[in-house]
């Protein structure tokens, strides 16, 4: 059984987070009152980029060349239409055969 991700690699996540926490509080007395007060601020921020994934849309054109396709792939990939007419994924013993542009048209870095 042939499994994409031998040729591909693995999908991953990059998480980066980030952060900021500020506390600043005073305390005394001002004329006949007394006062205790405190402010907070704090943030988080996290942002999670998935690696290597799969276009799937360019997936089903270079397999499956239909005029569908390639319209969908060709539509949403910049990176597809700008491969040579008539590539596709060559897959298992052959893949070495693929361009480097064939895999960055494929594969993904996203944001969600």
């Amino acid at each position: 059984m042939y499994n994409p991700q031998f040729d591909t690699g693995i999908t991953g996540t990059d998480s980066k987070s980030h952060t900021s926490r500020v506390v600043g509080g005073a305390k005394g007395t001002f004329a006949a009152w007394d006062f205790d007060t405190a402010v907070s601020y704090s943030e988080a921020k996290q942002t999670d980029t998935a690696t290597n994934v799969m276009n799937w849309r360019v997936k089903n054109a270079l397999l499956n060349p239909s005029v569908a396709n390639v319209t969908a792939a060709t539509a949403f990939s910049p990176q597809y239409a700008a491969l040579p007419a008539g590539t596709f994924w060559r897959i298992g013993e052959n893949a070495g055969l693929n361009s480097a542009a064939l895999y960055d048209a494929l594969l993904d870095d996203k944001k969600p």
